[in-house]
């Protein structure tokens, strides 16, 4: 990428197409290392990891009904307790 950049950065006269190109290679990788660039995209697209410290079983189905009666009572079991864990 630093070879492109300087290749068009030193010609004394670009046309309209190799003007943009530099345009676009600048914007896209300010710093000119394409490395960092794509770490920095991917860095974004990392997917989230959560820790639990205790775990419970959980049912194999679970009645959406009965656990919002159960949350409004405020009689939740360890079990239904997993779906509420505060995200972070």
């Amino acid at each position: 990428m630093p070879e492109l950049t300087s290749a068009l950065q030193a010609m004394v006269q670009r046309s309209e197409r190799q003007g943009k190109l530099l345009e676009r290679i600048t914007k896209i990788f300010p710093d000119g290392k394409a490395t960092q660039t794509a770490i920095n995209i991917l860095h974004q697209r990392l997917p989230k990891f959560v820790y639990f410290d205790h775990y419970y079983r959980l049912p194999g189905q679970v009645a959406l009904d009965a656990l919002a009666q159960r949350r409004a009572q405020n009689v939740l079991t360890p079990e239904d307790r997993v779906f509420f864990a505060p995200r972070s």
